[in-house]
Formats: structure tokens, C-alpha cells, sequence
């Protein structure tokens, strides 16, 4: 039996229908194949299969870079999307689960939400896997994220980098001579003083900790602080007298955390041998995000048990079984799906499994009808040398003198 060089020790073939097995599948696989074999009373009907060999994608990440407007109500989003491994990969977008007209094959995407809570998908897919990454709680979360209302105390939550608006229950404008004044944790932030009626606020006081990060509107009091930090963190309290009363006093509580930058998800799988079910144990992994929550879902409906766990193992009962990781925090969500026991499709719908069965059974009846081939003609070579020896004694015998 002659193996190409190229496939060897990975081809099995079944004896009984020819079928081919191909393991350790490479992308220069792909192909054209043709299975003939011949019988003594002719070729029978060859088989041609166009192979080809893809690459599965790992895993899909989004990032997002947001700049906020000043008054925290809108803003301006740069999304990426990065996709390791997979080949001949088309990326998608779509925004809150409705696809994104023209955004086809764009790895950067550019948005201006029109609410807080819009999610961004990125999709990745090719004709053997699919993956995607979600956005959920933003990316064009407001710079007011309220998670609490007390009375004249308010509880806001802030993302590490990004900005927040401090409101003051002023409406403006307030005018002078008076004082204005921020404070964390009972120490002055920054204090501003106006003289006279006309003369704008001026600046007399920062808190070295806060410098160049702090913009206070003249005319509200509302304190805008750029590039948060977690140390940021702690209670907030505006007070000051205006040109005819004091000014009415807020406490704020402020919570500052890192955004969740992507979530991936890895699978170790081991498939049953017709390819309908497997035993996978799923990975999730997080890059970024404090105070992180996970949870797993399957089919979209939540796994009862599996929160904060960074492992599952699972045995899907049908291939098209979807899981998902989600990971949130006060600031925002990711998820990452992945489909363990998800095969492969040719050009004509069939499943990787199901090809690999077709060209093994293929293989496997080219080397019957091949061996059954030799013997025969091995046996017709021994019957047609048998005559021949025959005939050589007959002519033989007739020269012997009688």
C-alpha cells in the first residue's frame, strides 16, 4: 500500500466501505478527493469530496475607549474588536441584539449612544465556529452612574480612567461674594471664593492628590473629576454660603472600580465518536474589572449553582449546546459564548464527524476492493502458469518414443 508523505501515520481506512479517516487535520488538507476502486467486471462509481480545513476561533475581545461630555450626559465611543485564532474570520456588530448596518469586517467601530444602557456585540464567525463578546452594562455608561438615593446623599459608582459628575442640588447660578467648597473624607477637595456679585469663583484650594483632574461648574457648584483612580473612593460633601443664603449642603457617596476589558472562555473537549455529544470542561477567564461576579448560562438560561465558578464541566446533550460566561461588576459586564461540542460543515451541510466517516468508509472499500484485486489476479496468474506447465508436458510426452 502507497501513503503520500503528507498524510503519514495520520489516515485510517475502513476496510469495508473504503472510507478515509484524516486526523491531525492541517489547513493545507483541504482539496479535492476522489475515491475509485474496480471490480474484475469494471470501475465502479468514483467519489469526489471538496475538503476544507479551517481554523476554530478561540476567543473574541472588545474594548472600548469612551469620552464622556463634560455634563456626563452623552458621549463618544471607539469599540474594538480583536479575535484570536480562526481563519477566513467575518466580524458583525449589532446594538442592543439588532445588527448594525454596515459595520461588516470593521474591527474598530465608532458610536454615539443615544442612552446609558446600550450594549455592543462583536461577533465573529467562519464556516466551523462562531464566537462573540458583549458590552453589557455600556460602553456609553453616563458619567452619573446612580446605584443609590438617600435624601439629599447620593451613592454613585465610577470606572478607574473615565469621568464622573459630583451634583450639587443647586440650580443655578449662584452668584457671589460666597464660598464654595468639596470635601472627601472630611478633607478639603478644592474651595473656591467670589468677592463681589459680578466676579466669577476663583480657585483657592486643591488637594495635591486631585491636581489637574477637577473642573467645577461656576454656576451649580457640580464637581467634574477626570481620570478616576480607586483611592478616589469615600464620601463627598458640598457645602458654601452664595450672596444672600448658604448654599444647600449634598453628600455623595462615591465606589470607583476597573472596568472588565474582555471575558474569554477556553474548552477542553473530549467528542463522543458519532460527533452528537461530548464531555467539555469550560474555562472562564477575565482580563481587568475589580470586584468581579461570574455566572454561567446554557442556551441563555442561567446555571443554578455555577456562579463564581471559573471552571464548568459540562456533557451536552446535542452539539448545538451554547455556554456562556458572564462576568460584572458595578460598572459594566462582559460575556463570552462558546459552542463545545460544536463540528464542523463542509460545502454541503456536512458535519466534520459525519465527513470523516464518509471518506474513512470510502478508504476502507478502496482497500478491500484493492486487496481483493491482487488476489484475484495473483490466482489468474497461477491458473494461466498451471496451463502453461501443462501444456509443456503434454508436448513433452509427445517426443518421447514409444
Amino acid at each position: 500500500m502507497e501513503t503520500n508523505a503528507a498524510f503519514k501515520g495520520r489516515l485510517i481506512v475502513n476496510y469495508e466501505t473504503g472510507a478515509l479517516n484524516i486526523s491531525s487535520l492541517r489547513e493545507e488538507d483541504s482539496g479535492e478527493y476522489v475515491f475509485e476502486r474496480f471490480r474484475l467486471s469494471g470501475p465502479l462509481r468514483p467519489k469526489t469530496i471538496q475538503l476544507h480545513i479551517y481554523e476554530r476561533i478561540v476567543s473574541v475581545q472588545v474594548t472600548s475607549q469612551v469620552n464622556n461630555s463634560t455634563d456626563g450626559s452623552s458621549c463618544n465611543v471607539t469599540l474594538s474588536c480583536s479575535v484570536i485564532g480562526g481563519s477566513q474570520v467575518a466580524l458583525s456588530w449589532s446594538r442592543n441584539g439588532e445588527n448594525i448596518a454596515g459595520a461588516e469586517n470593521r474591527a474598530t467601530l465608532t458610536v454615539s449612544p443615544t442612552r446609558a444602557e446600550e450594549d455592543y456585540t462583536c461577533t465573529a464567525i467562519n464556516p466551523i465556529s462562531s464566537l462573540s463578546n458583549t458590552v453589557t452594562a455600556g460602553p456609553c455608561q453616563t458619567v452619573l452612574q446612580v446605584s443609590g438615593v438617600h435624601g439629599t446623599s447620593l451613592v454613585l459608582n465610577g470606572a478607574v480612567g473615565e469621568s464622573i459628575v459630583l451634583p450639587t442640588d443647586e440650580e443655578g447660578p449662584i452668584r457671589g461674594p460666597g464660598l464654595m467648597e468639596w470635601l472627601k473624607n472630611k478633607v478639603t477637595v478644592i474651595k473656591l471664593v467670589s468677592k463681589q456679585d459680578s466676579s466669577p469663583f476663583e480657585t483657592r484650594k486643591t488637594n495635591a492628590a486631585f491636581k489637574g483632574r477637577l473642573i467645577v461648574n461656576n454656576e451649580t457648584g457640580a464637581l467634574n473629576i477626570s481620570s478616576l483612580r480607586e483611592e478616589d473612593s469615600g464620601e463627598y460633601v458640598f457645602e458654601g454660603i452664595g450672596s444672600s443664603t448658604s448654599l444647600r449642603p449634598k453628600t455623595i457617596q462615591l465606589h470607583i472600580y476597573e472596568r472588565i476589558v474582555s471575558v474569554q472562555v477556553t474548552s477542553q473537549v473530549n467528542n463522543n465518536a458519532d460527533g452528537t455529544s461530548c464531555n467539555a470542561t469550560l474555562s472562564c477567564s477575565v482580563i481587568g474589572g475589580s470586584q468581579v461576579v461570574l455566572s454561567w448560562s446554557r442556551n441563555g438560561e442561567n446555571i443554578a449553582g455555577a456562579e463564581n465558578r471559573t471552571t464548568l464541566s459540562v456533557s451536552p446533550t446535542r452539539a448545538e449546546e451554547d455556554h456562556t460566561c458572564t462576568a460584572i461588576n458595578p460598572v459594566g459586564s462582559q460575556s463570552n459564548t462558546t459552542r463545545p461540542c460544536q463540528t464542523g460543515l463542509d460545502s454541503h451541510g456536512l458535519s466534520l464527524c459525519e465527513l470523516k466517516s464518509v471518506l474513512f468508509s470510502l478508504g476502507l472499500v478502496a482497500m478491500v476492493s484493492a486487496v481483493i484485486a491482487v488476489n484475484v489476479r495473483e490466482r489468474c496468474c497461477r491458473d494461466q502458469w498451471g496451463l502453461r506447465k501443462e501444456d509443456e508436458s503434454v508436448r513433452v510426452m509427445e517426443k518421447i518414443p514409444t
